[in-house]
């Protein structure tokens, strides 16, 4: 949804102030500026695009008051809004965990938000970086991870699956994030590896991911369609994850390119309630947004 002119001017002036105020370290006027801005927005304000980044900012001007049990209560906000592969909002989840010695869910989401930037989201955050890698092997040389992916044990613990994944996003990149045919081979060892149920693993969440995109750039639709039904089984919650739609997003796009335009309006409607929208800011979302304005979704 878009704001009117005006209005979005009148928040967009709220938020320039915040920032400013933010650059100056005066971060309760930067969070008396972004509560401004944040009332501003129409009810039900999660509705909003500009709902996440004003959340955000609130929550990280009280990670830098060293308000970390404040900050965490934002930033959940924004990652219950659907906002649950934003790599900022990871790390700032994940290092306000840290802060409140909550270990297990700090690892899990400085991990991810790694596993989506990379070693350069940590740029200013040595701290927390240098606790992940002294926590999660990082670093394995590509011999080594070849090494034991081989010798894997199929019944994988959770510190072994997140040493796997870790093994799998080095390998699956080593070409290149454009490599698809490469990252299909990979993915698909992965995939062969897991025990049953398959997807009752936490790295078939990636899998999945990796496989229908990669299918989808290289136009092979009827292959993209087989793995987005089987990520339609994948049980978000079991694993943590909140349901933000992107699996009813995935099939959609995928039944759509099939010409299955029925079973893809059906798709696009779940995941834009889901989402409130949001399914339509990421990759893939500007493409179908028009095409589900044609289907009057």
């Amino acid at each position: 949804m878009e704001l009117s002119d005006k209005l979005y001017s009148q928040i967009k002036k709220l938020s320039n102030q915040g920032n400013q105020a933010m650059d100056n370290d005066d971060y309760l006027k930067a969070i008396s500026y972004f509560q401004q801005a944040y009332e501003l927005l129409p009810s039900p304000k999660e509705d909003w695009d500009a709902y996440v980044w004003l959340v955000a900012s609130i929550g990280d001007a009280y990670f830098m008051m060293q308000d970390y049990k404040s900050s965490l209560d934002y930033f959940c906000q924004c990652y219950k809004s659907g906002e649950i592969e934003n790599p900022f909002i990871m790390l700032r989840m994940g290092e306000n965990y840290f802060e409140l010695q909550d270990y297990d869910n700090a690892k899990e989401f400085l991990l991810r938000a790694f596993m989506v930037e990379g070693k350069s989201i940590f740029k200013n955050e040595k701290k927390y970086f240098g606790w992940l890698s002294e926590n999660v092997d990082l670093t394995k040389s590509k011999r080594g991870q070849k090494k034991q992916t081989r010798s894997c044990k199929s019944d994988t613990n959770v510190k072994e699956e997140d040493d796997l994944l870790m093994q799998y996003i080095d390998e699956s990149m080593a070409h290149g994030a454009n490599a698809y045919q490469y990252i299909i081979e990979v993915s698909k060892r992965y995939w062969d590896m897991l025990s049953e149920p398959k997807i009752a693993h936490s790295i078939s969440y990636h899998l999945f991911l990796s496989l229908i995109n990669s299918y989808l750039f290289l136009e092979e639709y009827e292959k993209a369609l087989h793995w987005a039904i089987i990520f339609e089984t994948f049980d978000f919650e079991a694993d943590g994850r909140y349901d933000s739609g992107e699996k009813d997003f995935y099939v959609a796009i995928c039944y759509h390119k099939n010409g299955c335009i029925d079973k893809a309006r059906e798709y696009f409607i779940n995941a834009k309630k889901k989402s409130r929208g949001r399914c339509f800011n990421g990759k893939w979302g500007e493409i179908y947004k028009d095409i589900c304005k044609e289907l009057g979704i």
